[in-house]
């Protein structure tokens, strides 16, 4: 246990160190770059990831509820197991990636393969407290964002995490509220809110709370105490605990395949 805290603090330390690098020039001085960071710079590059991408997923038709649960089963814990755990750790180090990100390509396996779609949208929470507007406001602060996921005949797990991990990059040098970028992108009414994300991820350590937000299914990640566990936080209305069940033992079969088969191709 005491190794695998130390392991724990050491990644997550790093992986801070590597976000604040991407923002903190030689002077201590943080980078602004106009060109990147304009209003048109950005509607450029939100324009250009997310033309023609899907608005929705395609559930299978036996996930579907027909009758409302009970709100006890609108969540779903689980926890890494300890191997799992120290396997995760040392991917984490060899590859150079943050374990969030690592988590997150296979929640986009997970879709890919539960809904049988190669093309789809997914909710990010980034840090809002990035945004230069919320730098001063205290609490805890979200900005959920589009992210495309797009999975390509006969690649690798690390060739896709690879690409997960460029874009996901490319998001939080041109992240914006989500209010501004659903105007920039002047997207229908119906599209303004994060209802439009039908599944999301967050890692940013939110306090827990009842409100599991509009999206269809979250999942949320925990790191603490020397241990990674999760939470699947789903809308009974629209999927049965029997179907989220099977999307959690289908994204941890995926999260083990990432980290010790990442050459082999994705089996789709």
């Amino acid at each position: 246990q005491q190794l695998a805290n130390t392991l724990l603090t050491l990644v997550l330390a790093n992986a801070a160190e590597g976000d604040a690098s991407q923002d903190v020039g030689a002077t201590g001085t943080t980078k602004k770059n106009p060109a990147e960071n304009s209003e048109a710079r950005l509607a450029e590059f939100w324009i250009e990831q997310l033309e023609h991408a899907p608005v929705g997923l395609q559930w299978p038709s036996g996930s579907l509820d027909q009758q409302r649960l009970s709100d006890s089963g609108s969540v779903l814990p689980w926890t890494l197991s300890f191997e799992m755990f120290l396997q995760l750790m040392a991917f984490s180090a060899e590859s150079n990636l943050q374990v969030s990100d690592i988590l997150f390509a296979a929640w986009q396996l997970t879709l890919h393969r539960f809904c049988h779609q190669p093309d789809l949208l997914i909710g990010y929470e980034f840090d809002g407290k990035a945004l230069t507007e919320q730098k001063t406001v205290v609490g805890e602060f979200s900005n959920c964002l589009p992210l495309r996921s797009i999975l390509e005949p006969g690649v690798t797990f690390g060739r896709f995490l690879a690409t997960s991990n460029e874009r996901l990059a490319a998001a939080r040098r041109h992240q914006l509220p989500f209010s501004q970028l659903s105007h920039l992108l002047e997207w229908p009414e119906g599209m303004r809110d994060k209802s439009s994300f039908q599944a999301t991820f967050s890692a940013v350590n939110l306090p827990s709370c009842d409100d599991h937000g509009d999206s269809q299914i979250s999942l949320w990640i925990s790191d603490a105490r020397g241990q990674i566990s999760g939470e699947w936080r789903f809308n009974p209305d629209i999927l049965d605990a029997a179907s989220v069940a099977q999307i959690n033992v289908i994204y941890r079969e995926l999260l083990q395949q990432i980290v010790a088969h990442s050459t082999r191709e994705i089996p789709f």
